[in-house]
């Protein structure tokens, strides 16, 4: 097992835009990827520590902040529900397969896949 005590990943940070908005990405790694989301009041620096153990760990993290959330666009008028979330995120997954040629298919696809899961788990919950 390897020892994540010391943090020696690097997280980059770069604003991704996503339809008429802009979302605050942090990224750190390489491997596969591994999509954090965080949930309403909080923003993607409440990750920082899990980015860097996952990054150093042998996986490439992205951690976006939401619409509204951090340093993302904050639009009034804006809607903000589990809908726009779940749009905005798979936006964000075809925005980043464009600025990276090199990143895989199968990756997006499967932090796609296990996102819908997720969303339909959340939406059945909800009720």
């Amino acid at each position: 097992m390897s020892d994540h005590t010391a943090q020696t990943a690097v997280v980059d940070e770069m604003l991704v835009p996503v339809g008429e908005y802009r979302l605050r990405v942090p990224t750190a790694g390489a491997g596969p990827a591994v999509l954090l989301l965080h949930g309403f009041l909080v923003d993607a620096d409440d990750w920082l520590p899990t980015i860097v153990y996952l990054a150093d760990a042998g996986f490439r993290v992205i951690a976006p902040d939401a619409l509204g959330f951090g340093h993302s666009d904050k639009p009034g008028g804006a809607t903000y529900n589990l809908g726009t979330y779940a749009d905005l995120n798979a936006g964000l997954l075809q925005a980043l397969r464009a600025l990276s040629a090199d990143r895989s298919r199968a990756a997006v696809q499967r932090i796609a896949a296990a996102l819908s899961e997720r969303l339909n788990r959340t939406n059945e919950a909800v009720g």
